[in-house]
């Protein structure tokens, strides 16, 4: 019973009243808050590879678990179709990577950071809010683009790529920058 209340309490009331502003920063920020509560339990769902230690097989991602993730995602109300397709994709590559590669040790391409803000420590991030600097550099009608920053790295951010669906906003998309250039 545990289990299921502890699912319940990440599902439901997930969106906000912020949602539902017209400042696109406000929702990122209430994004933000959001996300800080749920990192670690969401972390769970994406890391753990199909494998058996005892016969130390190749890795596979574990699509129950991805599904499970991007169900939780989607029911946040902070995330767009979008983003949650490029996101099974994301994962379906990883795998066809890992079935060529044969990997069985280490840690696995794309899943060694968060993917939300890029990170491989999120809570250093999430742990103080009001250090996030946040800036529209694009905005039309129903996109907007906002670039996320921390004080600890001016080379480094974020794109968030917002879409805009009645009458409230959603991540569509995340981009991470190192130099100016757009990170894989």
């Amino acid at each position: 019973m545990q289990k299921k209340a502890s699912k319940e309490f990440y599902l439901t009331n997930s969106i906000s009243k912020v949602q539902q502003n017209e400042s696109p920063i406000l929702f990122l920020r209430d994004f933000f808050k959001w996300y800080k509560t749920k990192f670690d339990y969401l972390d769970n769902h994406i890391f753990p590879v199909a494998m058996d230690l005892k016969t130390n097989p190749p890795y596979r991602i574990n699509f129950n678990e991805t599904e499970k993730y991007l169900s939780i995602l989607k029911t946040s109300g902070f995330f767009s179709d979008n983003y949650i397709l490029n996101y099974r994709s994301y994962f379906k590559k990883i795998d066809l990577n890992l079935q060529k590669t044969k990997q069985n040790d280490d840690t696995v391409d794309g899943l060694d950071y968060d993917p939300i803000v890029h990170s491989q420590e999120p809570e250093s991030m999430l742990k103080n809010l009001n250090n996030i600097r946040m800036k529209i550099v694009k905005s039309t009608e129903n996109d907007v683009t906002i670039k996320v920053q921390t004080p600890f790295n001016q080379d480094t951010y974020l794109l968030y790529y917002l879409k805009k669906s009645e009458g409230r906003y959603l991540i569509d998309k995340i981009d991470f920058y190192i130099g100016g250039k757009v990170q894989d």
